[in-house]
């Protein structure tokens, strides 16, 4: 009797030992493992976050590259970090993924576009112009001015904690030369001049580490500048595409594609470095947004009724696989943040709208 309490009770203090070993490793710093190779889109854990428990739950992994480069382009509508999306028009709103919850982090601004979240704060650009940042548990009081917004699209672009925008120079009484410059979101205050861009070159945008260059002297190629090698190279396509214009670049899974007026698409992929498809969408539609691969787009004109949605289409055959209708009005911007869609409307004040991937559950989330 005597051993079968023996071993009762060392069997039980294995399981003590045991639980409390199971403890102590969910409350130490190993789980949050960062691999050697981790590359500059993933997520990992901020160590320096630690010290404030309420900041860190609200960032759970940190969203290195602020929103997507075709989000930015698109005029970032929305941006997500761990639990937490944030949107705004008039203001700026953060909201719980999961349980709805909102908070109001800017109240009373006019206009606010461009949204990017990473780490403990949230970039964006107010009245069209002005870059600027503000804490995610804050109330808008510590709002920070970094940086003019300048260029074609009036936007900056976020990759592996770097801010990118065009730092204007005045070079007359009116005219202004633009480069291509950077700053870490862990020192605003330091900023790296990139790319000088000469008066008949235009940025398109920064995407997996390049910097996407048009020149309208050369209007069958455009430039790839690597931003770490700091080397340029000349994509020229043997399709009769002409690359004239900036908005009609989309970023997407690793490529850069061109939709000209006659709705041909041209794919270009970085990795493999070569054109990877060329066809032609057989229907009358004005592409906004690429995402996932699938083509945002409104009918425009067209059809009286300016019936708009998307349609999912094969890069490399153009197969039509599905179309939503998304409304009756016209769509003007467009995002996809955790498989919402965010929009703005042509008309009146660009209502800000969100709606679920199928179009399904619409919500006004700003007039």
């Amino acid at each position: 009797m005597k051993a079968r309490k023996v071993i009762i009770i060392v069997c039980v203090c294995a399981l003590l030992a045991t639980a409390c070993g199971i403890a102590a490793w969910l409350n130490s710093k190993d789980k949050y493992y960062i691999p050697e190779d981790l590359s500059p889109t993933d997520s990992y854990y901020d160590e320096a976050n630690e010290t404030d428990d309420n900041l860190n739950e609200l960032i759970g992994v940190t969203n290195r590259n602020g929103s997507t480069a075709e989000n930015l382009k698109c005029g970032g509508l929305a941006a997500v970090q761990g639990d937490w999306v944030y949107f705004g028009k008039d203001s700026l709103m953060k909201e719980n993924i999961y349980t709805g919850e909102r908070v109001e982090l800017l109240v009373g601004q006019s206009t606010v576009s461009n949204i990017a979240v990473c780490g403990a704060y949230v970039y964006f650009v107010l009245d069209g112009s002005e870059i600027y940042r503000t804490k995610i548990d804050g109330d808008g009081s510590d709002l920070e001015f970094l940086q003019m917004c300048e260029g074609v699209h009036w936007t900056f672009y976020f990759e592996d904690e770097y801010l990118y925008f065009e730092k204007p120079t005045q070079t007359g009484s009116s005219s202004y030369s633009y480069t291509l410059s950077r700053f870490s979101a862990n020192d605003v205050n330091i900023v790296e001049e990139i790319y000088f861009l000469s008066d008949y070159e235009t940025l398109v945008g920064v995407y997996q580490g390049y910097a996407v260059i048009i020149n309208k002297y050369e209007p069958d190629s455009f430039i790839l500048y690597n931003i770490a090698a700091k080397q340029s190279k000349t994509v020229t396509n043997n399709y009769n595409f002409k690359f004239e214009s900036a908005k009609d670049f989309h970023f997407d899974q690793g490529n850069i594609i061109y939709i000209n007026d006659n709705n041909g698409v041209l794919v270009y992929n970085i990795e493999s470095g070569s054109f990877t498809s060329n066809i032609t969408i057989p229907y009358p539609i004005n592409i906004k947004y690429v995402c996932d691969g699938k083509y945002y787009f409104y009918m425009g004109d067209y059809y009286s009724s300016k019936i708009h949605g998307y349609i999912m289409l094969n890069w490399i055959d153009g197969e039509n696989t599905e179309y939503v209708k998304l409304g009756q009005e016209e769509l003007d911007l467009v995002n996809v943040v955790n498989d919402k869609i965010y929009l703005y409307d042509r008309l009146g004040k660009k209502t800000l709208y969100r709606t679920n991937i199928d179009g399904s559950n619409w919500e006004t989330l700003s007039y």
